[in-house]
């Protein structure tokens, strides 16, 4: 694998996942890898300064995903040098087969590993599962429940109880927008309020009767204020009385 100019560093490192890169040439290493991925902008625009003054050569980008793990290698031929003028810096592998393949092999491979152990995961707890449903119960299934019992059960208790308080904060939120909201009642006020000697006086009554308590006494505020006559009708004789 090349490397055409140094600018491609940023597209391969972040093509590649890589956190940790260093530069190479055939007999020196310049600064080693950097300590954390947090340094590796600084890295990178380290080893672009190098790579403008240093002298026509073939160097060596030695990237990784993470500190121990394996080394993929690019080439950048500098001033189009022939391969066969300088030897290449041997690779240390960490694994034996990851010499024979690409990166993008190695992360197929990495990621059916991961899919497989998964797989494996749910078959055991298929089986330990099934156990329970198997009838009667014989001596060594007797001891697959107690080893399920013992060692997954208290695993997912937790998660189950996480599950079920979830589940019960969700139904009791479902019950209240479901409940009906209760209206609130408008009263329409009797206006405007009729004289003592108006045909309409005991319509007005009749309404006062019917108010609640809250909504006649602001009736009742508003007749000391506005009539005063009919205020103290109306204290003299649903008032004073009780």
């Amino acid at each position: 694998m090349t490397i055409n100019k140094p600018d491609e560093i940023e597209k391969i490192m972040k093509e590649g996942q890589f956190k940790y890169v260093e530069l190479v040439s055939r007999d020196k290493r310049f600064g080693g890898y950097n300590f954390n991925p947090a340094a590796l902008k600084d890295k990178i625009n380290q080893i672009k300064k190098f790579l403008v003054t240093l002298p026509d050569d073939l160097y060596y980008l030695n990237f990784k995903i993470n500190q121990k793990g394996d080394v993929f290698q690019y080439t950048y031929n500098k001033g189009n040098k022939l391969m066969s003028e300088a030897p290449s810096i041997p690779i240390v592998y960490n694994t034996p087969l990851e010499k024979f393949q690409t990166l993008e092999e190695w992360k197929k491979q990495e990621q059916r590993i991961n899919e497989l152990e998964k797989e494996l995961e749910l078959m055991k707890l298929k089986e330990q599962f099934k156990g329970l449903n198997e009838a009667p119960v014989k001596e060594p299934e007797k001891n697959a429940l107690i080893g399920f019992a013992e060692n997954v059960l208290p695993t997912f208790v937790p998660f189950l109880d996480k599950y079920f308080q979830l589940k019960e904060k969700e139904l009791n939120l479902k019950e209240r927008q479901k409940a009906p909201v209760p209206q609130r009642k408008v009263i329409t006020k009797f206006r405007p309020v009729p004289d003592l000697t108006d045909p309409n006086f005991q319509n007005y009554l009749n309404y006062f009767e019917g108010l609640p308590d809250q909504a006649a006494e602001a009736e009742v505020q508003f007749l000391k204020i506005n009539k005063p006559d009919i205020y103290k009708l109306i204290i003299e004789t649903m008032y004073e009385s009780e």
